[in-house]
């Protein structure tokens, strides 16, 4: 009988053990994954802020903005850098929020949306945003 109960014991004690050393692994994991995922979101960031910066500086690009039609000469351009970079997409507006370039045509001229835009075009400010649209 004392054999018995000290197997049951035992038994529960590897139980115990292996569930709580499961729980230690699958936190640690999921700890793990929730930083490489704010570290590549962070570095994209920096990516798409440093091609931003580089973009507005270029001066073939700002002197487009003084053209009749400045959308037909900085479209292609965007497509260009777009490709270069490896970007989803690239779009280019002035200091109103209006779009000069987008993947989607139908869009150049419009406003930029999302509500995140008043920080970068009043107040200058560098900002990176994540948005779904």
């Amino acid at each position: 009988m004392v054999t018995r109960l000290r197997q049951s014991l035992t038994a529960r004690l590897i139980i115990t053990i292996s569930g709580i050393i499961f729980a230690i692994c699958v936190l640690f994991l999921l700890l793990i994954n929730h930083h490489l995922d704010e570290s590549i979101l962070e570095e994209m960031g920096e990516k798409a802020l440093t091609s931003a910066y580089l973009i507005a500086e270029r001066p073939d690009i700002v002197s487009t903005f003084s053209t009749e039609d400045p959308s037909s000469i900085l479209q292609p351009i965007a497509e260009d850098i777009r490709q270069q970079i490896g970007a989803s997409f690239v779009v280019i507006g002035n200091e109103q929020g209006i779009r000069y370039t987008h993947p989607d045509p139908q869009k150049i001229g419009q406003s930029m949306v999302g509500g995140d835009n008043d920080s970068a075009l009043i107040n200058k400010e560098p900002i990176v945003t994540v948005t779904t649209g």
